[in-house]
């Protein structure tokens, strides 16, 4: 653009009327009230989450966490491979944990909630580097504040915690690599490279994210294109190995990758519907939380005022990132790409293995609230999304709808202390199952039981008590032979069953006295 057109621009009356909304309608808080408003967000954030610290459930995927963890560094890279729902990372920062924190469900809970609160930190950095200000902010770590599906994940001993963690400081990297020069550039690059291969040893999903920044770099910043492919061809190649691991054991047992993840349904319209209640803080009803997500949306409608005009002199030189269109991208890709190959492929899918792309999704929703043209509708979009994201946090058990009541251990612990009727101990159960001794050995502490002693020992351990209890899963073939061993044994006798949890995967414990 010449001198003199540049003078022409400047001087139209539309152009002086957008620079006078950018800098006085839009910055309407004083950055006292802004930098308020960011602590008292930050504040609730690590409230609820340390508040979380309490839930004593106990779902049977924690357990799965905890019991791997006992094992030898060796057996963890077995059992995770055997598993295969994850890559071992997780696993691997657990173990040394509960060696030093011990095994109480408060202790495992303090695990996983202080990598959620971490994640204030990144939360806030990844807005800066978008040039969000400081009140988008705010509203966007306040939405995740409340937001239930992120409280449940917070304190979930699985590492979708560190996944949403991870996803935050790719991003911050990612977007520190797309705007640095020279040396800056290829520190951003070596820094995104770890972040990545530490991300991808997290979970699976880690993939599409990666794909997601790729695919921007292709087509958005292609002078980027050749150095981001020699990293993403060297986190390909880090990754290698646990395919390896994988295909190993894979050899070792009847099952496939494939069908392991094929018991749920694929997704369907029901499974997005869920996910918007999961995003956007939803209700029971089907109707409600579709009508809410479609108001919680709107504010995306200001998108079109953050697209440069290209008529208008270019304050900002950089080419390579429009941060509403890359939170846009960074939320649509790993979302619509799941769904459609699990569909494709009649493959199970769940809202959790997606929370890579709830940051993206909040800080978007936040910038665009507070980017709308006329101040009534500002305040009304960030009070209805602030207000809607809180009552639906406040007033709706997503735990219960993502998870079910499925707490085996815990449940089995509080049947056990009714049901004995010696009340002195210690009172011994065997662990024929480990998954089932561990489970239970946790549920126990919680409950604050003392009269009883878990015993993790081999199904075929000699059983000298008088009297004992058993404790196995149903789905473990050599426990339930050897209970049928006992039961046919005429030197015990068993008692009546206490069942807990879903079948193929109940938890069972049995009384036992020696004749």
């Amino acid at each position: 653009m010449s001198q003199r057109q540049s003078k022409r621009v400047l001087h139209n009356p539309r152009f002086r009327r957008r620079l006078q909304f950018g800098n006085s309608r839009w910055r309407s808080f004083s950055p006292t009230i802004t930098t308020t408003m960011l602590v008292v967000s930050a504040g609730i954030y690590i409230a609820l989450r340390l508040w979380s610290i309490r839930t004593p459930r106990l779902w049977g995927d924690e357990l799965f966490n905890y019991s791997l963890s006992q094992g030898s560094w060796l057996t963890i890279f077995k059992r995770a491979g055997l598993d295969m729902a994850h890559p071992p990372l997780f696993y691997l920062i657990l173990k040394p944990w509960i060696y030093v924190v011990g095994s109480s469900m408060a202790g495992l809970r303090v695990f996983a909630v202080a990598i959620s609160i971490a994640a204030v930190v990144p939360i806030i950095v990844l807005g800066r580097e978008l040039r969000f200000r400081i009140q988008e902010i705010a509203l966007a770590l306040g939405l995740m504040a409340v937001n239930s599906y992120l409280i449940l994940y917070s304190y979930y001993l699985r590492p979708y915690s560190l996944l949403f963690c991870l996803t935050l400081c790719s991003h911050i990297v990612f977007i520190r690599f797309l705007r640095g020069e020279g040396s800056n550039k290829g520190r951003s690059l070596l820094i995104l490279l770890i972040v990545n291969i530490l991300f991808v040893y997290t979970h699976y999903y880690a993939l599409l994210v990666i794909a997601a920044q790729y695919l921007w770099i292709a087509f958005m910043a292609r002078r980027h294109l050749r150095r981001f492919t020699w990293a993403v061809g060297i986190i390909t190649l880090s990754f290698l190995p646990w395919v390896g691991v994988i295909v190993y054991v894979s050899t070792k047992v009847s099952y496939t990758f494939w069908n392991k993840f094929s018991w749920a349904t694929p997704p369907n319209l029901q499974s997005v519907v869920l996910l918007l209640r999961c995003f956007n803080g939803g209700f029971e009803s089907t109707g409600l939380t579709l009508l809410g997500s479609v108001l919680f949306l709107l504010p995306v409608l200001a998108f079109k005022y953050s697209i440069p005009d290209s008529r208008l002199p270019r304050q900002d030189d950089d080419t390579d990132l429009k941060p509403l269109a890359l939170l846009t991208w960074l939320t649509i890709f790993p979302i619509v790409v799941s769904l459609c190959v699990c569909y494709a492929f009649t493959r199970m899918w769940q809202p959790r293995y997606v929370i890579v792309a709830i940051g993206p999704y909040l800080l978007l929703i936040a910038a665009c609230a507070f980017r709308l043209p006329h101040r009534r509708a500002r305040i009304a979009a960030v009070a209805f999304v602030l207000g809607w994201a809180t009552i639906a946090g406040f007033t709706t058990d997503i735990a219960e709808v993502l998870h079910g009541p499925n707490s085996p251990s815990y449940w089995l612990a509080l049947d056990l202390s009714r049901t004995e009727t010696q009340t002195q101990g210690p009172v011994r159960i065997y662990g024929l199952s480990p998954y089932a001794e561990q489970g239970l050995r946790l549920a126990l502490s919680l409950t604050g039981e003392q009269r009883f002693k878990t015993i993790s020992c081999r199904v075929d351990a000699p059983l000298t008590d008088d009297y004992f209890w058993i404790a196995l899963t149903e789905h473990d073939p050599l426990a339930s032979k050897r209970v049928r061993e006992l039961a046919s044994d005429s030197g015990y006798s068993l008692g009546e069953p206490i069942y807990s949890g879903e079948s193929p995967q109940r938890h069972i414990l049995i009384p036992v006295w020696r004749k």
